[in-house]
């Protein structure tokens, strides 16, 4: 039996619709894998994945960087700090938000959060914000260098 043209049409359209639903794997771990440990810098809205596969991974996504460090070739009576709100969600959308700091009282040293998703404990470390704010400039290109660690 052959089909005609319309029905040829119609049915490989069905067929190709078919086939890119099944290829489409619903999930928030879709990507590249980092190792544990590995810096990524990301822009706010940006994303990266950290773990072994996407089955047992983590995405960490910043959420908002407000850098109100002391801009270069200006005086300043403190020095400010910047601070980067990240969420952090595991394959199954179980998630952790909070705000780690760069600068003002931690000196410029990273910043560290501990923290479990799915009865495994974990670590966000912030170890900078780039670029340094400058006088007369927008901040609007600022990337967080962070990295998460398995414990």
């Amino acid at each position: 039996m052959y089909l005609n043209n319309m029905q040829s049409y119609a049915f490989g359209s069905i067929l190709i619709l078919f086939l890119c639903f099944a290829a489409c794997e619903k999930g928030i771990l879709n990507g590249p894998l980092n190792p544990y440990g590995e810096r990524v810098d990301l822009m706010t809205s940006e994303s990266a994945l950290f773990g072994p596969d996407a089955n047992n991974g983590l995405k960490i996504t910043v959420d908002q960087i407000n850098d109100s460090r002391c801009p270069e070739n200006a005086t300043c009576i403190r020095a400010g700090e910047a601070a980067v709100k990240i969420t952090i969600y595991d394959a199954k959308e179980n998630s952790a938000t909070f705000d780690l700091y760069f600068g003002g009282k931690s000196n410029f040293k990273p910043d560290t959060a501990n923290f479990s998703i799915n009865q495994s404990k974990f670590k966000a470390i912030l170890y900078d914000v780039n670029p340094h704010p400058k006088t007369g400039e927008l901040q609007d290109k600022a990337k967080a260098k962070i990295t998460l660690v398995n414990n």
